[in-house]
């Protein structure tokens, strides 16, 4: 197995990421770095899922703890369970546990079966946008009353 430098050009020029032999060549005369896509478990197939979970499910943590801060209340019971016992850090542990534990699973899906894993990353990103829409109109309506 051939050991690769970041920045070493000559060596990934043979790497090239594009499937006609022609423009391997201008491949290896751009001076970039051609990184192949990794097989295995190190490739995450629904970055941009991921992402929007983590930067969602951030939203509602600090959204949670505005209103909890303002005398609301969590109505998750769950969530609400894991404030009273650990707090707020345990709240926030308790979210990114979950997190972690979707992103696994939509790898798992989505690396036996794309399509599925593509529709579940969907339904999870709605799904985590439905109490970000609550905690916010909780925010603007309920003090307007």
């Amino acid at each position: 197995m051939q050991s690769l430098a970041p920045f070493d050009t000559n060596a990934n020029a043979s790497l090239s990421t594009n499937p006609n032999p022609d423009h391997a060549a201008a491949d290896a005369d751009t001076n970039a770095v051609v990184q192949p896509v990794p097989a295995g478990l190190n490739h995450l197939q629904f970055q941009k899922h991921h992402v929007a979970l983590v930067v969602l499910s951030t939203l509602d943590v600090m959204l949670t703890w505005t209103i909890l801060a303002m005398g609301g209340m969590e109505v998750n019971a769950v969530a609400a369970r894991v404030i009273e016992t650990f707090g707020h850090m345990g709240m926030t542990a308790y979210k990114f546990l979950i997190v972690a534990f979707v992103i696994a699973l939509i790898e798992i899906v989505g690396r036996r079966r794309l399509s599925t894993g593509h529709k579940l990353a969907d339904v999870c990103v709605a799904i985590a946008s439905f109490p970000i829409t609550v905690s916010l109109t909780q925010l603007v309506v309920v003090p307007l009353m």
